[in-house]
């Protein structure tokens, strides 16, 4: 397991030990057929790794940033969407920073209601694919959809004086 991802290799060591000492993980009171036997074995399990090896907490570290390096993420807030004759929806965003607006588009609308929780200031993180239209040959921003929300995540933002 040398050369698997950090995220890997302990998951696949993790699941040994619970096929490994099963039984003596359940009188110790950590059942791992369970739900709140599974939680309670990773809340303590995990966080000691994380304590007492430091490298991992790194690597993971690492991993996780290697992973989002990848992903093409646009950070800002919502400024309006709405639905066009094609189905779509034509999202505009902005960013926090720079202030400048970009059109994505996407195949259901962001949730406003959920937006509208992290009022006022926030900024969405969202991922998005570049699609190259046939008919303009101009690129085009599109959401990546996970089910019927686009957003990967809102943070609060507070202005720093």
């Amino acid at each position: 397991m040398k050369n698997n991802k950090p995220s890997t290799t302990m998951d696949s060591c993790y699941q040994a030990v619970l096929l490994k000492y099963n039984d003596s993980l359940k009188y110790l009171g950590f059942d791992p057929a369970t739900q709140v036997g599974q939680n309670k074995l990773s809340n303590e399990v995990v966080g000691k790794l994380y304590r007492n090896c430091p490298d991992l907490s790194k690597l993971m570290q690492k991993e996780y940033a290697d992973e989002n390096a990848k992903k093409l993420l646009f950070k800002g807030e919502l400024v309006s969407q709405r639905k066009l004759p094609s189905g779509l929806y034509e999202i505009v965003m902005k960013n926090v920073k720079s202030k400048k607006t970009k059109i994505f588009y996407a195949k259901n609308p962001l949730d406003e209601t959920q937006i509208k929780k992290y009022e006022p200031g926030y900024e969405l993180t969202l991922e998005y694919e570049i699609v190259k239209n046939k008919s303009t040959q101009k690129d085009e921003y599109f959401f990546k959809e996970y089910g019927t929300e686009s957003s990967v995540g809102a943070i609060k933002v507070t202005t720093q004086k």
